[in-house]
């Protein structure tokens, strides 16, 4: 199946804006790897997505790891006490930074080279980097991500250009709040571990999935 078919002009004419005139997508839409990809790009990765409760990051120091559209992003709040998010890789050979969740006394460590960072993604110390000619610390960041907190949920976004989460999602932390005052305030409660497993239809090839389920509460 190309990508083609899931672009709006050469879109399967049993597809409609209409939800009356809806149809059930035949099934490559659902198992094809290109359509997945195409969805990733052009949906996931520009869009707002849901990352954690800001209750989860406490703490200056606290951060957490998880992957959206792909991508292993980490949030963490600052000194300052502001949550920032970054693409969770060294800028020098783009090792993984962090893993799980837990908190940071004051910098972000690569365990491949010592690359470290503070909490705001700037580079502080490149052991053994003094002598490379043209090298300015200074100018060496890690690569940030949008991230906004609406009604005390966290929210990511892939993409630099996008709107603001209230430009695309207008009205939506005013709702929460009417429907949850108390959403701000949420605690995690537990978390429980799930897995499951199944079989594509069809191609009798058996999956299996592991989920963390993160149930929150007033703490009352």
């Amino acid at each position: 199946m190309s990508l083609r078919l899931i672009d709006k002009e050469s879109i399967a004419s049993d597809f409609s804006d209409d939800p009356a005139k809806s149809f059930t997508p035949n099934a490559g839409y659902f198992f094809d790897s290109a359509v997945y990809e195409a969805e990733q790009a052009k949906i996931f990765q520009r869009s707002w997505m849901y990352f954690c409760h800001q209750s989860q990051i406490p703490r200056p120091g606290d951060y957490r790891v998880g992957e959206v559209a792909g991508q292993s992003i980490c949030v963490v709040r600052g000194q300052d006490s502001q949550i920032r998010a970054f693409f969770n890789v060294c800028r020098h050979r783009a090792h993984q930074l962090l893993r799980g969740s837990g908190n940071l006394k004051s910098t972000i460590r690569c365990p491949y080279h010592s690359w470290t960072y503070d909490l705001e993604g700037r580079l502080r110390h490149a052991p053994h980097c003094e002598t490379v000619r043209d090298f300015e610390k200074n100018s060496v960041v890690l690569s940030s991500v949008r991230v906004e907190v609406a009604a005390g949920f966290v929210f990511v976004n892939l993409a630099p250009r996008s709107g603001a989460l209230a430009e695309c999602l207008p009205g939506f932390e005013e709702k929460l709040l009417e429907m949850v005052p108390e959403a701000p305030q949420l605690k995690s409660a537990s978390t429980q571990g799930l897995r499951y497993k199944g079989e594509l239809e069809g191609g009798g090839r058996e999956f299996s999935r592991e989920l963390s389920l993160v149930l929150l509460g007033t703490g009352a």
